[in-house]
């Protein structure tokens, strides 16, 4: 199953800015090695795909284990995966160097480009079922040269030319269609085309002009680019097309190593990946897709020390949207985002966050994304922050594989510290007010017993005595005075009896 290659929403999730710790100018899609195997012979310097079954076929100066120029060349048939198929190769009659190769989508029969003991370029028709030829023409134009042919819907074959400076169109049959020349293109003529490729639902053809640094869209009714246009300018040596997304693939050296880009029909690039990777010795690398799984496969030789095929895979690179700040204080806050690392092993998820967007410090994602599928949400403590202050900040998403996005910068602020207590009245005006001044110790003060100017004059009243009653009076209370009041006898009265 093909991974779905949604570039437009991946370029959206990438943020550039201007800081130190800002995203570099990467490109949004991304691809990793996912296989080599070994090309079935000696400098494979051509590649074709059968895209009824994925089958791949390379072109190899020589055969295994033969000395280059040995005139033993051969088109070595692997499945998908790298094993080898049957037959394993297949060789022009009578030997000779095999310097290209295509597959006619019509039929699956393959084409090879090689060049006979004098180095006349032809083209030969394998059945690949059989490995036998089935028929061959003579390439009329130029020098024999490694470069990468081309099979229209029709059976038609297009081989560039680096002697002549052209592209020459044949039938199946090896009648000479058409010969492109480009002389009316913007920026001149061809020079030195080394690889072509077909769009075949336009008639377009995407040539890869070495001489000119260059890849030329051409159609195939306007051989002299009259309406051409520059797809894209830089060294190019090898070119593809994928028919799924109508995607070119360009591979070249510009001094810094052999790479492959991947641009969108409309010449935009959105990947760059195999720089340090090639061997390349020979310049003759060359490039083909699967259009079923999107896998790009890219020959490496290196003077046939070096005879492999590798494979890139498509790696989805992982979206971040960063959002916005919660539970803002006068020293933190939380800082909230979404990614998806798109089912790539998450390598590195934070956020950045500072007083500008240089920002300066980071905070780990929690939780940790992992390898999901879908917009996870995450989020980060930020700490020691400054009140009142704006502060920048944004996630950053990484996945093996997939590369590194960054989302855009959001920015909060802290809260301010607590404003003071005021006092004031209604209608009039709020004064802040004072903590009391601190009073001094009251010295002790006098007493009566330290100073007897102090102590009272008067006597302080006694309770009244209660008088003592005399032998026959006894004491009466009454209104609040006590006296004594005399007792008087009682009279007996007499029994009678």
């Amino acid at each position: 199953m093909r991974a779905k290659r949604n570039i437009a929403a991946v370029l959206a999730s990438v943020v550039g800015l201007s800081g130190a710790l800002l995203a570099p100018a990467a490109h949004a899609a991304s691809y990793t090695v996912t296989n080599v195997f070994e090309s079935g012979g000696a400098a494979p310097v051509g590649i074709a795909i059968d895209q009824a079954n994925g089958d791949v076929y390379v072109a190899n100066l020589a055969g295994a284990g033969k000395q280059l120029f040995s005139l033993t060349g051969v088109i070595a048939r692997f499945d998908a995966q790298g094993v080898p198929g049957t037959p394993a190769t297949m060789g022009p009659q009578g030997g000779g160097l095999v310097i290209g190769a295509a597959v006619d989508p019509t039929d699956g029969h393959v084409d090879a480009l090689y060049a006979n003991a004098s180095f006349a370029p032809y083209v030969t028709r394998f059945d690949p079922a059989t490995g036998n030829v089935d028929a061959g023409f003579p390439f009329a134009a130029g020098e024999a040269a490694s470069v990468q042919i081309a099979t229209d819907a029709a059976g038609d074959v297009y081989a560039p030319s680096p002697g002549a400076n052209v592209v020459e169109e044949h039938s199946s049959a090896g009648a000479l269609l058409n010969t492109l020349s480009c002389s009316a293109c913007p920026g001149g003529a061809f020079s030195g085309p080394t690889g072509v490729a077909v769009d075949a639902s336009h008639n377009t053809l995407y040539v890869a002009d070495r001489g000119n640094n260059r890849v030329v869209k051409i159609a195939t009714s306007d051989p002299t680019g009259e309406h051409a246009t520059v797809f894209y300018a830089g060294a190019a040596s090898a070119v593809a097309f994928d028919p799924t997304d109508e995607h070119v693939f360009v591979g070249g050296d510009d001094g810094a190593g052999f790479h492959v880009t991947e641009h969108e029909a409309s010449g935009a690039r959105v990947a760059d990946f195999g720089r340090g990777e090639f061997a390349n010795a020979l310049g003759g690398d060359q490039i083909a897709v699967n259009a079923t799984t999107g896998d790009v496969y890219v020959t490496d030789t290196n003077q046939g020390t070096t005879n492999i095929v590798l494979v890139y895979s498509f790696v989805p690179t992982p979206t971040a949207t960063t959002g916005s700040a919660s539970g803002l204080s006068q020293t933190k806050a939380t800082l909230n985002a979404m990614v998806d690392p798109e089912g790539g092993e998450t390598l590195v998820c934070h956020f950045e966050y500072g007083p500008t967007i240089s920002y300066g410090k980071a905070a780990v994602c929690s939780p940790e994304p992992g390898r999901a599928s879908v917009d996870t949400a995450v989020l980060a403590k930020a700490f020691g922050l400054s009140a009142n202050t704006t502060y920048h900040f944004r996630v950053v998403e990484s996945t093996f594989g997939g590369g590194t996005v960054y989302g855009a910068d959001q920015m909060f602020t802290t809260l301010p510290e607590p404003p003071p207590v005021t006092t004031g009245g209604t209608g009039q005006t709020p004064t802040t007010a004072s903590p009391p001044a601190p009073q001094p110790t009251p010295a002790p003060q006098p007493t009566c017993k330290t100073n007897a100017s102090l102590c009272p004059t008067t006597k302080p009243k006694t309770k009244p005595k209660t008088p003592k009653c005399k032998k026959g009076f006894v004491k009466l209370k009454a209104h609040g005075k006590t006296r004594c009041v005399k007792v008087k006898a009682k009279h007996k009265t007499k029994k009678h009896h």
